[in-house]
């Protein structure tokens, strides 16, 4: 799968558009969704394209390499917050 799928298949899950993923605006409001699926296609590109954080930054509107950083580091502790709470719930 390439880049630009793997964009729209985000977009299409967070309800957006892909323009919107790469777009440089700053979500107000319900952003939350937005810096999801920024999260989530930084994630997937990192890992399933085995892209640099300089070439996800690029396809994501530009955005420096340590931004790119910043969104899989929280991308990971949101994913290990919700196992933690999944078990409290048991």
């Amino acid at each position: 799968m390439d880049a630009i799928a793997i964009l729209a298949e985000v977009a299409a899950k967070h309800e957006t558009t892909v323009s919107a993923i790469r777009g440089r605006s700053k979500p107000r409001g319900n952003g939350g969704s937005m810096l999801q699926a920024r999260r989530e296609a930084a994630q997937r590109l990192t890992h399933e394209r085995k892209l640099s954080r300089r070439q996800v930054g690029n396809l994501l509107g530009g955005r420096h390499r340590t931004t790119i950083l910043a969104y899989i580091r929280d991308g990971y502790m949101e994913r290990k917050l919700e196992k933690l709470r999944r078990i409290r719930e048991v």
